[in-house]
């Protein structure tokens, strides 16, 4: 018997529930899915076209990036080299975190930025603080193969 229920268990472990089944079909079938993907969709772009115009604003001098054409991240690069703690570094003195993109396996140089989850007001609050770091950052960045 307890083997027979233990076979039981973890055959149902491995499938949703029938309720939870139930929902999601209703779910997908009722148009809401849809609305609600649209929706999605045309925050996620102002929300793109908000940071890619603060960045044309307060950066388009120390990063290059092009425009994604979906996801919640844009990447960008910087015009100038600066060794990965330094950028983390500078930036959280300025309140400002960003991820390094070796760190998802990109070359050196690139950094992801997230508009996601924030509203215009706080990208725009965000790129500028980016802006502000990076003109203090690349002010005191030796070039590379030189010396002080």
């Amino acid at each position: 018997v307890i083997d027979r229920v233990a076979e039981v268990k973890e055959q149902i472990d491995f499938g949703a529930s029938v309720i939870s089944q139930v929902v999601a079909a209703k779910l997908l079938t009722s148009g809401v899915w849809e609305k609600q993907v649209d929706k999605l969709l045309v925050t996620l772009r102002q929300r793109r076209d908000a940071m890619v115009r603060y960045l044309q604003e307060h950066v388009g001098d120390k990063l290059e990036f092009s425009i994604p054409h979906g996801g919640y991240h844009l990447w960008a690069r910087l015009k100038k080299p600066v060794p990965d703690t330094v950028l983390v570094d500078g930036m959280i003195c300025h309140g400002v975190l960003v991820m390094p993109g070796r760190i998802y396996g990109s070359d050196p140089g690139y950094i992801r930025l997230t508009f996601a989850a924030s509203t215009s007001e706080q990208i725009q609050e965000g790129i500028q603080r980016l802006g502000h770091a990076l003109g203090d950052i690349l002010s005191k960045t030796v070039p590379q193969g030189s010396r002080e």
